[in-house]
């Protein structure tokens, strides 16, 4: 099997599993399988993102598919074809913080049960400190937040 830069075919599922050897197999169109000295494999998108070459991981070959493989990295191009990043957007959809207001909502909705005068803690929360903070991201400045309450 080539190895090099511009592979002779595409790799195949049985050859995604067979593949034991560490190294890097290219499968086309800048998508690769890994495989580790400790014989981990996953699957990488080398690119170019906005002039600069990226090298993006697109998960274990345990979690991932040849097909899911190949659909991600032609989303991946196809995003960073029209100027976005896709790292940047991989780590904005991990990043999901939710308000103040909403950790609020969670909190409160889950030990209502076990305070003795439910009604006060939820009421401190909408009326009095929550106001400020509402819209905020619950982890920007907590620390700094915490101390003011």
């Amino acid at each position: 099997m080539k190895t090099g830069k511009h592979p002779d075919k595409a790799l195949s599922a049985v050859q995604v599993r067979q593949l034991k050897e560490p190294g890097r197999y290219a499968d086309g169109n800048g998508l690769y399988l890994v495989v580790d000295p400790s014989g981990a494999k996953r699957w990488m998108l080398r690119t170019v993102v906005q002039g600069k070459r990226r090298d993006i991981g697109l998960g274990g070959v345990s979690l991932v598919s040849l097909a899911e493989a190949r659909e991600k990295a032609l989303a991946y191009r196809k995003l960073a074809r029209e100027g976005g990043d896709p790292l940047a957007e991989k780590r904005l959809a991990k990043k999901v913080v939710p308000t103040f207001s909403e950790a609020a909502d969670t909190v409160y909705a889950e030990h209502k049960a076990g305070w003795p005068t439910a009604v006060l803690p939820g009421r401190s929360l909408h009326q009095g400190h929550r106001g400020a903070w509402a819209d905020e991201a619950a982890a920007d400045n907590a620390r700094a937040n915490a101390r003011a309450f």
